[in-house]
């Protein structure tokens, strides 16, 4: 799966580094401009936590007799 981020302002140079990081959720990255510290507050406040869970139980047999 890419992820694909559409702007419908220009951003400089500085402004599509942070909102493409921040949209690809790189770890540990602070945004540099006042742009990119505002989006990454409006998408840390939207993003719901993805919890994982496994497709079967460990002990399942493959075939069920």
């Amino acid at each position: 799966m890419t992820t694909q981020l559409t702007l419908s302002v220009c951003l400089s140079k500085e402004e599509q580094r942070d909102a493409t990081l921040i949209a690809l959720g790189y770890p540990g990255y602070e945004p540099k401009t006042d742009h990119g510290r505002q989006m990454k507050a409006q998408y840390t406040a939207t993003k719901q936590p993805t919890l994982a869970r496994p497709l079967k139980p460990a002990n399942a047999s493959i075939n069920n007799d």
